[in-house]
């Protein structure tokens, strides 16, 4: 259609460590949806992994374009005009119109660039906090937060058009530190494999009747007290379930016992 304008949205995101497999997928989707449309583009700014991370999990060449930066721009450049990502989205921006750059997290060095770089170019920005407002996240390294949030973050933040919120907790969350800005609520997205029919019944063996039979617990999420794993250990004495089998995936490692 000759009269939708194209659009290029560009992603600044301060690492894709192997543990966050979500971006690598969704990504290469927007951009085959832009291939398709004729005109849009995606765009993801990134940095390298430390040496003890692994190495970043990229998406797709030929759908994404991916620029990868230092290191050293994720935390330590504060300068903003001395980071990589004030640099490159600078340069993929140009004079171009219909850009759209979408910050991800808070108090990073990148985070702040980011910020600063879609001001000085007068840009629209979302950002999405990813749960880095919340009162627990807050309170975490308390003083730090407090001292940066006067410092840039709240100005950061001020310059966003929109913020993205993956609940309505999170939204809540925005007003409460005084942001007012338009929010959208958009959970994160996940994509469930097809899988072929199963029989619910719990599994029983030659050894074990129905109410004795093996139950498993699995906990998936990284290990945190927000995540309310202290309940779950409760109510899991409470019930005493014979021969019980736990499994355990914070992200990083799994272990079974």
């Amino acid at each position: 259609d000759a009269g939708v304008q194209p659009l290029r949205a560009l992603w600044p995101f301060a690492g894709l460590l192997p543990e966050v497999q979500d971006l690598p997928v969704v990504l290469p989707q927007a951009g085959a949806h832009g291939r398709d449309s004729g005109s849009d583009e995606v765009e993801l700014v990134t940095c390298e992994s430390s040496p003890s991370q692994g190495s970043p999990l990229l998406p797709s060449v030929g759908l994404v374009k991916t620029h990868v930066l230092s290191l050293a721009d994720r935390s330590t450049r504060w300068t903003a005009r001395h980071n990589g990502f004030y640099s490159t989205l600078q340069e993929r921006c140009g004079s171009a119109r219909g850009v759209v750059i979408h910050g991800n997290g808070l108090w990073l060095g990148s985070n702040h660039a980011t910020a600063r770089a879609a001001r000085a170019m007068q840009r629209p920005l979302i950002i999405s906090p990813r749960g880095m407002l919340t009162g627990w996240a807050m309170e975490f390294r308390g003083f730090k937060k407090r001292l940066a949030w006067w410092s840039y973050q709240r100005r950061d933040l001020a310059v966003a058009q929109v913020l993205h919120a993956t609940s309505r907790e999170e939204a809540e969350g925005f007003r409460t530190v005084g942001l007012r800005q338009p929010i959208a609520v958009v959970p994160n997205g996940v994509e469930l494999p097809t899988l072929p029919p199963t029989d619910h019944r719990l599994p029983t063996t030659a050894h074990r009747s129905p109410s004795t039979a093996l139950r498993t617990l699995l906990f998936l999420s990284r290990i945190h007290p927000v995540k309310g794993l202290e309940n779950l250990v409760e109510a899991w004495a409470k019930l005493r379930p014979a021969g019980p089998r736990t499994t355990r995936n914070s992200g990083r490692r799994s272990a079974r016992r």
